[in-house]
């Protein structure tokens, strides 16, 4: 749609996330929604992934991420760390 400038879908495990960046990133749309993470994958191995594919695919995104890391020190890496790699 013309007007969509962001989106936020529920359910982020029933998407095929790079055909959902592909859109995002061909149509210029924010994802604002939540990336499903891989079976039993590190808060710091899906931050590489998605960062990775948002990159590949040109995709913008509010990162919501569905993993977590468990201290607060390492919540501070998560977010530096994302920044670093979509800067």
């Amino acid at each position: 749609m013309e007007r969509v400038c962001a989106i936020d879908l529920g359910n982020p495990e029933m998407y095929d996330t790079r055909w959902l960046f592909e859109r995002c990133g061909e149509s210029g749309t924010v994802l604002f929604s939540p990336v499903a993470a891989l079976e039993s994958e590190s808060w710091l191995a899906y931050v590489h992934r998605v960062a990775n594919l948002a990159r590949e695919t040109g995709a913008r995104l509010i990162l919501r991420p569905t993993v977590f890391p468990e201290s607060r020190d390492d919540c501070a890496r998560m977010v530096d760390l994302w920044h670093d790699l979509t800067s």
